[in-house]
């Protein structure tokens, strides 16, 4: 266990002076990281909070999220998709906390890119084009009692 000048916690195995295998670095200030460690970067699976409250539990590689994970933000949207080199994901699902409405589907910047599906809590779905996590183009809405609009 190493307690740094900077206020750092880390608490896990070492090779070589450099923490290496399972590891848990608290960063003061409600930050941290638990999972493992390659030559002193988080590789393979671990958690990563923040202050505020959101997370990332996930694979890492080169001490970037790479690979399927799942990002809670500080409102309690859940993402879920892959990410490479630390981008965020093109393709995921969003499970937002104000009403328990979800999508699936293609994503730019963590919004509705391209192709993709909202299902809302009473039951209705649509499914077609987004555009900056807006519904954009042709699609097919269907509501509540079943009735299917087109266009």
């Amino acid at each position: 266990k190493l307690k740094e000048n900077e206020g750092n916690i880390l608490d896990g195995e070492w090779v070589d002076d450099v923490v290496h295998g399972h590891a848990k670095v608290e960063y003061g200030e409600g930050e941290g990281y638990d999972g493992m460690f390659v030559s002193g970067k988080f590789e393979g699976r671990g958690k990563r909070w923040w202050r505020g409250g959101s997370s990332y539990d996930g694979e890492w590689h080169r001490g970037m999220r790479h690979g399927e994970g799942v990002f809670m933000d500080n409102a309690g949207n859940k993402f879920t998709g892959r990410w490479i080199d630390d981008s965020p994901p093109i393709y995921g699902k969003l499970v937002y906390a104000n009403g328990g409405i979800v999508y699936e589907g293609e994503l730019k910047n963590g919004k509705g890119e391209g192709r993709g599906k909202e299902t809302c809590p009473d039951g209705s779905i649509y499914e077609g084009e987004w555009k900056q996590g807006k519904r954009h183009g042709a699609g097919c809405f269907t509501d509540a009692k079943g009735r299917v609009w087109v266009g």
